[in-house]
């Protein structure tokens, strides 16, 4: 990313950096056998001081921005998660709609 962001190659020296991937499926991973890990996960492995923020569902967009993340894709069903890494590790994951 450093390639086409100037600013992406400090995102290592600045003070509590995060970086929110508004993507669908960005922290999902194949569980429990940990084959495939999200872009989420590997973007806080490279920047351990930086906190990522993914979702695990498929985000919903409305007229004010993200309405909700969804489980199931076209369903609506507002049961997909947010989860926060940091250097690769999860430190929070739970539903969106409870946080």
């Amino acid at each position: 990313m450093g390639k086409k962001n100037a600013n992406w190659k400090k995102v290592d020296n600045y003070k509590n950096p995060m970086l929110i991937i508004y993507s669908c499926e960005s922290a999902y991973e194949e569980e429990p056998t940990g084959r495939f890990s999200s872009f989420a996960k590997k973007v806080s492995i490279q920047h351990p001081n930086l906190t990522v923020v993914g979702f695990d569902g498929y985000v919903d967009y409305g007229q004010k921005g993200m309405s909700r993340i969804s489980e199931h894709l076209h369903t609506g069903d507002g049961n997909g998660k947010i989860v926060i890494y940091k250097n690769g590790a999860i430190i929070y994951k739970g539903l969106f709609k409870n946080f």
